[in-house]
């Protein structure tokens, strides 16, 4: 496995990327985060790691935009947590439950890709057929219930 990026914080509170070596801000590194990358995020000055900071500063801003995924009852609740017993009891519980749901969005992915690139139009085309089959089977099936011997044409 790679050594994982390096990402400075300078003391005016902007991003080094030490890799692209350009300073990044918080969309960019979102992007690293759903592209997959591997970082760290140290504090130049005090040389301590601050991923988690800067990680939830970015969930932060998305809450701001669009939908937020924490409802202000949710985010309270998840305070009440902090210093209590169940403190590390949830805290397993929300990562197992993210890690469930992640594999379960990537397995709905694997699948979606896995039938898309069945040869694209072929595989609709297939499935067209195998319907239309059993839609005639069924029909001479209902056409011999009712004593009606289906025809040549029919077939």
């Amino acid at each position: 496995m790679d050594d994982p990026r390096i990402i400075k914080k300078y003391s005016n509170r902007r991003l080094y990327d030490t890799v692209e070596k350009k300073y990044v801000n918080s969309s960019e590194v979102r992007q690293l985060v759903l592209d997959g990358v591997e970082f760290v995020v140290t504090d130049v000055t005090t040389g301590d790691d601050i991923t988690r900071q800067v990680l939830l500063q970015v969930i932060a801003e998305q809450e701001l935009g669009g939908q937020p995924m924490f409802t202000t009852d949710v985010l309270r609740q998840m305070i009440q947590f902090y210093g209590g017993a169940f403190q590390n009891v949830f805290t397993d519980y929300l990562s197992k439950t993210v890690s469930i749901v992640n594999g379960q969005q990537q397995a709905y992915q694997n699948q979606l890709n896995e039938f898309l690139n069945v040869s694209g139009m072929s595989s609709v085309s297939d499935m067209t057929q195998k319907n239309l089959k059993l839609w005639t089977d069924m029909q001479q099936q209902m056409l011999k219930m009712y004593g009606i011997q289906p025809t040549d044409k029919d077939n």
